[in-house]
């Protein structure tokens, strides 16, 4: 059968569906289906064109330092958080030098009462916080599912059984501490007509998992995850509430402390923060300049933070771009096709791989490309 033609295909109704997918559904929002499953970061894998080797930069950067990715709306700052988070959690437990955990924060989700000043926004923004590292580390710890990981984590503790069901039952009970804190400040913030939480959000499959991990290092023999249940939760809760002993969690320095804990625990190098849409908080400056107050508060070896920001649209205030943030990726100097003939070429080649992944990913025929599309590259420039 020989070549086929773009007029071979135009009269396919299915091949108009797949071209609409292919090319209408480019959203920067893809982080809100992430909590639940990771069919979207697969087709960011598939999809992507890492231009510069940005996103090899940002995750290897992430590992032990923080900086800041600048970019106008569009340029891709989500998409390049959201694949180094991925790089860098699937290799958390199985990395040889660095174990790393990383937490994505899209603060376009945190909400504030109407007026707050910085100690209230303090205990507003340590609520939020608790909310997405129960949920995140719930993800890192379910990585206990695969034998291998198992393995490779019991290697750490040199085979020692006991230490290693030790440290996993304090990281799920750990997790289970933090939403609870995050349950318990965000209902007292429901009083002030706002919340960060959505109150279905529960735990589920603790049981499930909890076995799987008992089956793959060993542990059928062992009381392993009896102090990690829902009526431990309930108990953490209660104790939580008495004399509203939460409040204690919710300081920076509290904050701080809790992070370190969980990197002892999981035998962790560093944690880092990705912290997403700077801009939306921009219409209020005083919840940027909170912000970067508590984040400088609590940044410190080896705990690192990177920030998205679209250049104009407010500050950093008392984050220093060099300083407290080391690195600088700019994305809006990624693709500047009148810059010189070299650039020129990155972006044709760049959006030609563009067209051809995503072409790949949703038609799944090798044969619908660029060269089929157009008749020539002057066409394809135009």
């Amino acid at each position: 059968m020989g070549k086929h033609l773009l007029k071979d295909y135009i009269e396919d109704q299915n091949f108009v569906h797949q071209m609409d997918l292919a090319f209408t559904d480019l959203r920067a929002d893809y982080e809100l289906s992430l909590d639940v499953d990771n069919k979207k970061i697969d087709e960011l894998i598939a999809t992507h064109v890492d231009v510069k080797n940005q996103l090899s930069n940002l995750s290897t950067y992430s590992l032990s330092s923080s900086g800041v990715i600048s970019g106008l709306r569009g340029t891709g700052k989500t998409h390049l958080m959201l694949l180094a988070r991925h790089n860098i959690n699937k290799n958390c437990f199985t990395g040889n030098n660095h174990r790393v955990f990383c937490v994505y924060l899209n603060v376009k989700r945190f909400s504030l009462p109407e007026n707050f000043n910085q100690e209230l926004f303090n205990r507003a923004f340590s609520v939020f916080l608790y909310n997405e590292l129960s949920k995140q580390l719930l993800s890192l710890v379910e990585q206990f599912k695969s034998k291998n990981v198992c393995l490779k984590f019991l290697s750490v503790f040199n085979g020692d059984l006991k230490k290693t069901k030790t440290s996993i039952e304090k990281a799920i009970k750990k997790l289970i501490e933090f939403r609870e804190i995050a349950k318990i400040g965000d209902s007292q913030f429901r009083s002030l007509s706002t919340g960060t939480m959505d109150e279905t959000t529960e735990f589920h499959g603790l049981d499930e998992l909890i076995a799987t991990i008992k089956t793959n290092i060993g542990f059928s023999d062992t009381d392993f995850g009896s102090e990690c249940n829902y009526r431990v939760a309930k108990e953490i809760g209660e104790r939580l509430t008495q004399n509203n002993t939460y409040l204690q969690y919710l300081s920076m320095s509290s904050i701080h402390e809790e992070l370190i804990s969980i990197l002892k625990i999981l035998h962790l190098t560093g944690i880092t923060f990705y912290v997403d849409e700077w801009e939306k908080i921009s219409y209020n400056p005083n919840i940027q300049k909170f912000l970067s107050f508590y984040i400088d508060r609590i940044l410190d070896d080896p705990i690192y933070f990177w920030i998205s920001v679209v250049p104009y649209r407010g500050g950093l205030f008392y984050l220093d771009n060099g300083a407290d943030l080391q690195h600088f990726i700019s994305l809006d100097e990624n693709l500047i096709y009148e810059n010189s003939s070299r650039d020129r070429d990155i972006c044709i080649n760049y959006f030609k791989e563009f067209v051809n992944k995503r072409l790949l990913y949703y038609l799944n025929n090798s044969e619908i490309s660029v060269d089929l599309l157009f008749n020539n590259n002057h066409n394809f420039e135009s």
